[in-house]
């Protein structure tokens, strides 16, 4: 018998809905034997059929739903998927080549990352079931771009949650490392082998631009506090920022900012390596003033159990940053923590406004870009809030 997984008799509204998670306390029972990555079909409490995906009891997420048609999950049901991925992308972006190619639950692909680095491809299988078809997915991106390099880097963490070995590293022909691409003029160093998530964070790229026009006029002074590799920072000393300091805790981090800094032949940095926390507190303490401040934390929580404790962290960076501002500077800020909203974000920043005397004006409320579709019938897909505000006293 075809493995089954029959739901409580209260099914979840999420579930019924769209949403492809079916978690260990939403499930009845299993009938079948399973293991993980196998495809199943998951039923409701009356036996109606709801939809098809892939399993792994070792996980909390147990099920996946890929489809809620009657079709096979094979070589063929993948190639079809991902050739709408792309075709989606070429619509919104055709002339990029640095764009993420699927999105998880955006392209009803849970569990599978693509990135594409002008010739380079970055996948991440980062659950049993896609590991499962990592052949097949790998197949389907290289009938589309037969000249291609792929590189596995998958998520290490994750696949040790689902009880999986990675098989992480280049698959087939290898790139030289590290390799540079270029997005709107500004190129960056990539190392998908030693950088972080698939070598760059794509989903800052477009928002960076859009913060370089606070430069205008020239030469204001910046600070990119936790710069990573630099993009906020570049893109504003290649609009006309005066001097920007990069900071961030990582060696290898300010490392890939002095490359790129000479990519890009530009001029006006400086670079702090420590605790960004720590460094602004001491800016402060001299005295310090900046007139435009970039803050783009990592992750400050991955579950809404530590959803204050982030809250906390990220009132008290913008609080910092709102101190050292100039007046009529802007203050940049984002979060990537998808279990803080955007309302909680926008109240956290009230309350650190409010404890400065301070005014904001919104100049600007934004997200990840296109190539990171949203579903909104998957909140987990909105996960990036992005921020621009004057202070205005």
């Amino acid at each position: 018998m075809d493995a089954r997984i029959i739901l409580k008799r209260l099914l979840s509204p999420r579930l019924a809905n769209g949403h492809p998670w079916v978690y260990d306390n939403e499930i009845e029972r299993i009938e079948g034997d399973i293991t993980p990555g196998d495809t199943v079909d998951v039923f409701s409490f009356s036996r109606q059929w709801i939809g098809r995906g892939y399993v792994n009891p070792n996980s909390k997420i147990v099920a996946r739903i890929l489809t809620r048609r009657n079709e096979r999950i094979d070589r063929d049901f993948f190639f079809k998927r991902i050739a709408e991925a792309i075709d989606y992308r070429n619509a919104i972006t055709p002339r990029s080549t640095v764009r993420r190619l699927v999105f998880g639950e955006g392209d009803d692909l849970s569990g599978l990352i693509i990135d594409r680095l002008e010739d380079v491809f970055v996948f991440q299988f980062n659950t049993a079931g896609m590991h499962r078809f990592r052949s097949e997915i790998i197949d389907a991106v290289r009938e589309r771009f037969p000249e291609g390099f792929f590189y596995d880097k998958s998520d290490p963490i994750a696949l040790a949650k689902e009880q999986v070995t990675p098989l992480n590293g280049w698959i087939g022909r290898e790139f030289p490392e590290p390799f540079s691409v270029s997005y709107q003029g500004l190129r960056f160093s990539v190392s998908p082998s030693e950088g972080q998530k698939t070598g760059i964070y794509i989903d800052q790229l477009e928002n960076a631009v859009i913060a370089a026009s606070l430069c205008f006029p020239a030469g204001k002074v910046v600070w990119d506090v936790f710069s990573n590799s630099g993009n906020f920072g570049l893109r504003m000393l290649q609009n006309g920022a005066k001097r920007v300091a990069f900071v961030d805790q990582s060696a290898t981090a300010i490392a890939d900012c002095r490359e790129n800094l000479r990519l890009n032949a530009l001029s006006g940095a400086s670079f702090h390596e420590g605790n960004a926390f720590d460094i602004l507190r001491a800016w402060e303490e001299s005295n310090e003033k900046a007139d435009i401040i970039v803050l783009d934390p990592p992750s400050f929580t991955k579950s809404r159990s530590s959803k204050g404790n982030a809250l906390r962290g990220y009132k008290e960076i913008n609080l910092r940053a709102l101190k050292a501002l100039r007046r009529g500077g802007y203050l940049v800020s984002a979060s990537c923590s998808q279990a803080v909203s955007r309302q909680e974000f926008e109240m956290m920043m009230y309350s650190a406004a409010t404890d400065v005397g301070a005014r904001l004006r919104l100049v600007y409320r934004g997200g990840q870009p296109a190539d990171h579709p949203v579903v909104l019938n998957i909140f987990e897909t909105d996960y990036l809030k992005f921020y621009i505000f004057e202070k205005l006293s």
